[in-house]
């Protein structure tokens, strides 16, 4: 029975991928013994998912669940990812951007960030508890100085704002 063109790109796009079979795998990660990552900052917990095993290293999963909130910004920074997306579970952070701004992210919020997207973290509550799913598994960081288009937070953190300019975060991580 014929196809139509539709079809015919539908069934390519679900048998085409990019991931070697040789690659590709089930990975089983259980609550009862989870297995952590070192992570990119010490106030966090990294819980792996097993994506990145599981795809080879295309993608990358896991449960970040902070230990003690952040008390003051991160610093400004982008990933060298394609994507990273971040799902709220629990408690709150709070992160600047050129668009849409300062926003905090809630239980059940999410955001999506292209890499090279400038960004900084400012606060979160000691329960945060996200999601986090990169694109590729290997996400860089690269800190910046303050843009010119930063929101004026001073006033909200005071003189540890320009200290935590000047020292920013590791270059291999950061939210």
């Amino acid at each position: 029975m014929p196809t139509t063109n539709q079809e015919e790109e539908t069934e390519m796009d679900i048998t085409q991928h990019d991931i070697a079979p040789s690659e590709k795998r089930v990975v089983h990660r259980s609550a009862a013994a989870p297995k952590f990552n070192a992570g990119r900052r010490a106030e966090i917990k990294y819980r792996d998912l097993g994506l990145e095993e599981a795809t080879g290293g295309q993608l990358r999963a896991e449960m970040m669940q902070v230990r003690t909130g952040v008390s003051q910004p991160t610093g400004w920074h982008y990933h060298t990812a394609e994507v990273q997306f971040l799902h709220v579970f629990k408690g709150w952070v709070k992160m600047e951007f050129e668009t849409p701004g300062v926003i905090t992210l809630a239980p059940g919020d999410s955001i999506t960030i292209p890499g090279g997207t400038v960004h900084q973290e400012l606060t979160s509550s000691d329960d945060l508890e996200l999601l986090e799913i990169t694109l590729p598994a290997k996400l860089g960081t690269v800190n910046v100085p303050t843009p010119a288009w930063a929101r004026t937070v001073a006033a909200e953190y005071g003189d540890r704002l320009s200290e935590v300019q000047k020292l920013g975060h590791a270059s291999d991580g950061g939210a």
